[in-house]
């Protein structure tokens, strides 16, 4: 269930007509968003049925209490626009969210993100920001030279930035740019990333109610190559994203959308011995459907429903389809209210 409440003060500055357009506006709204999983951690076929049984302190799945989850999101934000002359106008975003899972409390965590938004006319628009995601658990890692496993929790920090035109009343385009550092507590320091990505995206209409939004993205993530083993291990991947999203403005207010995204990950490692990575590549399909219906001028009805398929393509002709890759099905439902 999603919940939106807003308040909006505005500060109108001198007499004109022109002048009254400008001045600044601050809108503070909060939501909260109930969302299912039945994989939480994205585990295996092989993981999930050992996951009842390798539960104990120093095994694969300790503190770990079920698969799929129940997990809200509580968000509050905060939008300052400071609109001027010549149609611009300048817009700060201030946004907490906290996740907290009714099973896995482990999983909890906090997420911060700022943005800075310049607009020049009806057309142009630069962006820039950072999302910051603290004590995130991510799942259990063997610990280097020991058969013992340990959680795995880091902080990221995800840099952006941007640029968007608009072509027609419908049309858009632009170019963003992310730089990821993510750095995990001992003893998996090991594991520290740090990389970037460049996306293209174009939204378009395609017929009648019928809009179209295609995105491109490629990227690179570096990671330290770990020594400290027999095998050396180099966890380095580049990355590719091709999404398609569909959206239809129905009518009696409402809107579908579609979305269909496939990425391709290759690992770069150079090790023939490191073969967890060696030749390997992951490719994940994701389809997802929303909806949302305006049932008055403040409450709006959402639903969404989302499955992945990640599938791992090794060279290691000991590991089998059910010990790598992973399924995943989300649903949503809620209702949104605005002040």
């Amino acid at each position: 269930m999603r919940i939106t409440m807003g308040l909006v003060v505005v500060l109108a500055l001198g007499g004109s007509a022109d002048a009254a357009k400008r001045g600044f506006e601050i809108r503070i709204s909060g939501s909260l968003l109930a969302e299912y999983t039945d994989n939480q951690f994205r585990l295996s076929d092989e993981d999930q049925e050992d996951f009842p049984t390798d539960r104990a302190p120093g095994e694969q799945f300790f503190a770990m209490k079920e698969t799929s989850d129940l997990v809200s999101r509580l968000r509050v934000k905060s939008d300052l626009t400071w609109r001027m002359a010549n149609k611009r106008k300048l817009g700060v975003l201030l946004q907490a969210t906290y996740y907290a899972h009714l099973e896995n409390a482990v999983s909890d965590y906090p997420r911060f993100d700022a943005e800075i938004d310049y607009r020049f006319g009806k057309v142009h628009r630069l962006y820039g920001g950072i999302d910051r995601r603290v004590d995130r658990f991510w799942k259990n890692y063997v610990i280097t030279g020991t058969s013992t496993f340990g959680p795995a929790v880091y902080d990221q920090s995800v840099f952006h930035t941007g640029y968007t035109r608009r072509v027609g009343k419908r049309g858009r385009g632009g170019i963003e740019v992310r730089h990821l550092q993510r750095d995990y507590d001992a003893p998996f320091s090991d594991r520290d990333r740090e990389g970037d990505y460049v996306t293209l995206h174009a939204r378009y209409p395609i017929a009648g109610r019928l809009d179209g939004q295609t995105s491109v993205q490629a990227g690179e993530i570096e990671v330290a190559v770990d020594g400290t083993g027999l095998t050396p291990i180099d966890r380095s991947f580049d990355e590719r994203l091709l999404e398609q999203l569909f959206l239809v403005n129905l009518r009696k207010k409402q809107e579908l959308e579609l979305l269909l995204q496939y990425r391709e990950r290759e690992y770069t490692t150079p090790f023939p011995t490191d073969l967890g990575r060696f030749g390997r590549t992951d490719e994940r399909m994701r389809i997802k459907l929303g909806y949302s219906k305006r049932l008055t001028k403040k409450l709006t009805l959402r639903g969404h429903a989302t499955y992945t398929d990640n599938a791992s393509q090794r060279l290691d002709p000991a590991v089998e389809t059910d010990e790598v890759g992973y399924e995943e099905a989300v649903a949503g439902i809620g209702l949104g209210y605005t002040f």
